[in-house]
């Protein structure tokens, strides 16, 4: 990698902004999700050409570019791949993932595929695993960074480590803890009443 464009990607990963997507490198995988307070989360996954080949059969001709045409060809794989890049949960909720586009960088040296995740409104907590690795070399890594409000953690993945995670310092969705509360005073209202139900019976 060059020495400027190295500056770049690590200035981008302590900041946590997203290089642009010309910025493919062999071995290097980048991920960005935006959490909402909504549940709504923006991403976009960055895969090199050359490796994509694992993930999806673009690369008709082998020669390690991708031009837009060969993606807009193949929408239906990639929204099926989609799927399978990245898992995100939230607060254990499985969110899910809907692809939007998927565009090759101008150098056409990758893609940038960009997925919108639905998770429950108000998520305390968020964990991200980097499924796509499981279909990459072991040598391979996965920068991912995450961003709710002002909370951000940017984790570089690879090997066994796969996983990342994200307190998101939202408060609870309104009326969370009221529902929370009616539950438990359901629940202890059928308890006694079971226990007087026995009683009657058992007299």
């Amino acid at each position: 990698m060059r020495p400027a464009l190295f500056l770049a990607a690590t200035a981008a990963a302590v900041l946590g902004f997203a290089l642009p997507a010309s910025a493919h490198t062999l071995g290097l995988s980048e991920s960005d999700l935006e959490v909402e307070t909504s549940g709504a989360v923006h991403g976009r996954i960055a895969i090199p050409a050359l490796e994509l080949s694992a993930l999806a059969p673009v690369d008709r001709d082998g020669d390690g570019r991708i031009v837009q045409a060969e993606v807009d060809a193949e929408r239906t794989h990639f929204e099926r791949l989609a799927l399978g890049l990245i898992e995100l949960r939230a607060d254990t909720a499985l969110c899910t993932a809907s692809l939007q586009r998927t565009v090759v960088g101008p150098e056409n040296d990758g893609v940038d595929l960009f997925v919108e995740y639905t998770c429950p409104p108000h998520p305390i907590h968020v964990e991200v695993q980097a499924l796509l690795l499981s279909a990459l070399p072991l040598s391979h890594r996965h920068t991912l960074r995450i961003r709710a409000g002002s909370q951000q953690v940017v984790s570089a993945l690879g090997g066994p480590l796969r996983r990342a995670d994200l307190a998101t310092g939202f408060s609870p969705a309104p009326g969370g803890n009221r529902v929370l509360a009616w539950g438990v005073m359901g629940a202890l209202v059928a308890v006694v009443l079971g226990l007087a139900w026995r009683h009657r019976v058992g007299a």
